[in-house]
């Protein structure tokens, strides 16, 4: 299954984690906030890596056309 993943800081001590299911970002699957640290600033790293869920299945995943914005509050 392909999804899109939109991270976006919606505070200070925010981040929204938005998935969806087609290229058009029109389709949510799935949002997730997190909390996080006011002082997290000047990031230069993105992680991605795969991870093993509760059944022990491994979760593999492929990234292609990253894009990264800064200081934009839409893309749609």
């Amino acid at each position: 299954t392909t999804y899109y993943l939109e991270i976006k800081r919606t505070s200070p001590t925010s981040v929204t984690f938005t998935f969806y299911d087609d290229s058009g970002f029109s389709s949510v699957v799935r949002t997730h906030t997190q909390t996080i640290a006011s002082t997290l600033n000047g990031l230069k790293y993105i992680l991605v890596q795969t991870w093993r869920n509760n059944s022990n299945n491994t979760t593999k995943i492929a990234v292609s056309n990253m894009q990264v914005w800064n200081g934009v509050g839409s893309i749609h």
